[in-house]
């Protein structure tokens, strides 16, 4: 039996960190900082605000009994109801009183990110290294046992995400943390009594992610990181950039070969944040991922790596493995090197692929409402422009791969209200050269929308088969005449002397629209009446498909003699894709003519398939897929040549005279002659390899000025 004094006694108040924690406290009998507090560190140790001695706990205490029996259904005397309902009301009030303290407490220490049972993060910077680019600093592990455990001071609640905006709902809106609260949001029915102007707001300021963003470079670490993951992350390199030459060299090839096609950052701000090198780990990696993709074979060699595959890789993965610790924050870095990262085609047995990253980046976007229109926000307008061409770049890319790969279109246009791109969001570049590649954007992004329409119609299960199909056929291809009749004379194919880039990307994608339009169509008779610019000897769609494939396999080869198909859009290369599709149907054809042609024309595809092979993941198996089936069809010819070789030698034979006068029986003289059919000879022993031999080129609408061009 113990003693009154091995009783245990109640401190008489507690600091707010051990009341927090609940945990025993001595800064009563100690004072501030308490012992726990001075073991941990802390310096900002203050006692709470106890109600200890305020109230009468006596009667506070039968106000809590009589809750609890008439809770059982015990009654006092007197009117029941009345009596439960007063003593309920005055229990709760008791009950709201005592942990009144606790929740302002519970408040301030959210607000100031601090949550209970996790004490703060402190993380020394690393060191900088010429060489090895950004080293951790493994001493702060070591010397601060605190360091232990992982704090989540920067991670702000849903509750705390809410008070911000509506707190500072008129305040200027910062791109990386919009809070977007869609119409179907029960939400939005309380900010209905907050909208000015009679239209509800859909985005609204959200809290900053870190307290210093504006101010962090790259040798600090997010504070919410754990040591243990900062070690982890340090093992696999993720933390060295390239020598500062190799480096600038890169992020080069990425502001003169990606970004005029993928314009996913606000030039000056990005050349201001490299020179500052406040570019975070997620973008910089995927930056040299993507001008290790354009760059010069040279600068791979320079770089270290043996080819242009392992250097790649080698930047995809630190991305990647920085992505999956959540080391960055920020959504906009996020949603611009997830956009970054969509063009890594991956394995067939990995789900990590385009497509992947296309739902990540797509996701990320609908976070941020770039889906929807931004002209009522108070955002400034270059952050505007940047928002919109994220935006419509993944509807490009959603667009293009969804068709290459026939996976689902990700997003769901029918939902979203943003506005298109004008030349407008192009000006707050700095070249002045940049004004084709803003013509570009625009037009490959209607380019898109007709894509993604003709999807829905011409490769939908439910719609492939309807009584409409021909209406929708004749309706796509409309909607593409009346795209090419607007493009800009500086992008116009059919009225440059010398195509660039952009204009003969857009060439090549136009052929690509018109194989996807009519592909798998029987019949396109419809078309004649109901499109003037179609030609009259136009009478089915497999005319019109080939025609579009000649055209491609025609700037194929030039292409390949400009040496510039490694500067091309990765849109491009589908087009070529789609064109050996129906070239090696041709080359099955009856006429040997056609068959013949198709032939030559498929090899000139490959050649482009073999210059891309390093550059677009899709390159190398494409390029094998062809050479097996087109291996295929020759072993075919062969067979059927040498049967019927067989067949007339037994049926054909002539008499001859022999140099000494003797009559003699030989096979015919056609006799089988196997160089035409050889891939590559073929094309130039043939005369029918060439593409008008025997042919009116009125009959070839793609090459006339009443088709393309």
């Amino acid at each position: 039996m113990t003693g009154p004094a091995s009783e245990q006694t109640r401190a008489a108040k507690a600091c707010q960190r051990c009341h927090q924690r609940r945990v025993k406290c001595d800064a009563s009998r100690t004072g501030t900082p308490c012992s726990r507090c001075k073991e941990k560190g802390f310096d900002d140790c203050h006692l709470i605000q106890s109600r200890r001695g305020t109230y009468d706990r006596k009667k506070w205490r039968a106000r809590s009994q009589q809750t609890g029996e008439s809770s059982t259904g015990t009654q006092p005397d007197g009117n029941p109801r009345t009596a439960s309902g007063t003593a309920r009301l005055e229990g709760l009030q008791q009950i709201q009183q005592r942990y009144s303290s606790d929740v302002e407490i519970q408040s301030e220490a959210d607000a100031a990110g601090n949550h209970p049972g996790f004490d703060r993060l402190a993380v020394s910077p690393p060191n900088r290294s010429a060489s090895n680019g950004m080293q951790f600093d493994k001493q702060s592990e070591v010397s601060n046992p605190a360091n232990a455990r992982a704090s989540s001071q920067n991670e702000p609640s849903w509750g705390t995400v809410f008070g911000y905006f509506l707190e500072h709902r008129k305040d200027l809106l910062d791109k990386a943390t919009i809070t977007y609260i869609g119409e179907s949001f029960p939400l939005s029915i309380v900010l209905e009594d907050l909208k000015e102007g009679g239209s509800l707001l859909l985005h609204h300021p959200g809290p900053p992610s870190t307290p210093s963003e504006a101010e962090k470079t790259k040798e600090e670490h997010p504070a919410h990181m754990q040591p243990e993951d900062l070690g982890l992350l340090q093992s696999k390199r993720v933390f060295e950039c390239p020598q500062e030459a190799i480096l600038d060299a890169l992020v080069s090839v990425f502001l003169e070969d990606v970004y005029p096609t993928y314009p996913i950052v606000n030039h000056a701000e990005f050349h201001e944040q490299y020179k500052a090198q406040k570019i975070p780990w997620l973008l910089l990696h995927s930056i040299c991922f993507m001008a290790a993709t354009y760059c010069p074979l040279s600068l791979i060699h320079s770089a270290g790596f043996s080819g242009r595959s392992e250097g790649r890789a080698t930047y995809y993965k630190k991305a990647q493995i920085l992505f999956d610790s959540g080391y960055e924050k920020n959504k906009l870095v996020v949603l611009q090197s997830a956009i970054l990262l969509t063009f890594w085609g991956g394995n067939p047995n990995d789900f990590r692929n385009h497509y992947t990253w296309i739902s990540t980046a797509v996701t990320v976007a609908e976070t941020l409402g770039m889906h929807r229109s931004t002209a009522a926000t108070n955002l400034p307008k270059k952050d505007k422009s940047l928002l919109k061409r994220l935006w419509w770049i993944l509807v490009l890319r959603d667009a293009f791969c969804g068709a290459l790969f026939g996976r689902p279109l990700r997003i769901n246009l029918a939902q979203c209200d943003a506005e298109t791109l004008t030349e407008d969001d192009f000006e707050h570049t700095l070249n002045t050269s940049d004004y084709l590649h803003s013509l570009y954007q625009i037009q490959v992004s209607k380019l898109a929308l007709i894509l993604r329409e003709t999807i829905n119609y011409r490769f939908n299960h439910t719609k492939r088969f309807s009584p409409d199909s021909e209406a929708a056929v004749s309706f796509l291809h409309t909607q593409l005449q009346e795209w090419r009749a607007a493009v800009p004379a500086a992008l116009d194919w059919r009225r440059l002397s010398t195509c660039n880039i952009f204009s003969q990307t857009l060439s090549l994608l136009y052929d690509h629209h018109i194989i996807f339009i009519h592909l798998r169509q029987p019949r396109a008779q419809s078309l004649q009446g109901s499109n003037p610019h179609l030609s009259t000897n136009v009478d089915t769609s497999l005319n019109i498909i080939r025609s579009a494939a000649q055209h491609i396999a025609s700037q194929a080869s030039s292409l390949v003699t400009r040496s510039v198909a490694q500067r091309m859009p990765h849109e491009a290369f589908a087009a070529i894709f789609a064109a050996e599709v129906v070239l090696y149907t041709q080359m099955k054809h009856s006429d040997p003519a056609i068959a013949q042609l198709s032939r030559a024309e498929l090899n000139l595809c490959q050649l482009v398939m073999h210059e891309i092979r390093d550059f677009w993941d899709a390159g190398p198996w494409v390029m094998q897929l062809f050479s097996t089936l087109s291996a295929k069809v020759t072993a075919d010819e062969e067979v059927s040549a040498a049967l019927t070789l067989s067949s007339f030698n037994e049926q054909t034979t002539v008499t001859v005279v022999s140099a000494n006068g003797v009559n003699e029986h030989r096979a015919a003289a056609t006799e089988w002659d196997p160089w035409p059919l050889h891939d590559m000879f073929s094309s130039f022993l043939d005369p029918h390899s060439d593409p008008m031999f025997g042919r009116n080129p009125a009959d070839y609408p793609l090459f006339g000025s009443d088709f393309v061009g």
